[in-house]
């Protein structure tokens, strides 16, 4: 039976939530939450109860849910939905989803044009690597045939 994906009715009305609660809700590792924290610690800031542990709002919770909605289904990278997030904060929705993926694509874009700069060092290296080889054995080559006709006469 397929299970269907967490949406914002899906949380049970709590004052706060403890990370597996979170977890469990949508459907994600702790360390995943972890991980999150850290990369949209603007947004996603839970309380730690006196036990030291996090205690995630409803609101958190629903961010969480966003988050991997972002990343997961709409295939955002986490900058991209940083940037969105940002841009919302800014009070710039209107930019959404399409200036974000705009953005996603721009970078992706420059990322391949390092990648394919790389690729060109790297096959330009290649091919200088062939040359001294293709020396390297002419060199011994004539220092063989050197050595031979020295045998010859001796």
């Amino acid at each position: 039976m397929p299970s269907r994906p967490r949406t914002r009715s899906a949380v049970v009305t709590k004052l706060y939530y403890r990370i597996g609660e979170v977890a469990r809700l949508a459907r994600l590792k702790p360390y995943v939450l972890r991980f999150w924290e850290t990369e949209f610690s603007a947004w996603l800031k839970p309380e730690k109860s006196r036990a030291g542990q996090r205690a995630y709002t409803r609101k958190d919770v629903e961010l969480v849910l966003r988050l991997k909605a972002l990343l997961h289904e709409q295939r955002f990278t986490i900058a991209g939905a940083r940037r969105l997030l940002q841009g919302e904060a800014r009070g710039r929705p209107a930019a959404g989803a399409a200036g974000a993926a705009a953005e996603d694509a721009a970078g992706a874009a420059a990322e391949s044009a390092v990648a394919a700069a790389a690729h060109g060092i790297a096959a330009h290296a290649r091919e200088a690597a062939r040359r001294a080889l293709a020396e390297v054995r002419r060199g011994l080559r004539e220092l063989r045939a050197a050595v031979e006709d020295e045998e010859k006469e001796a």
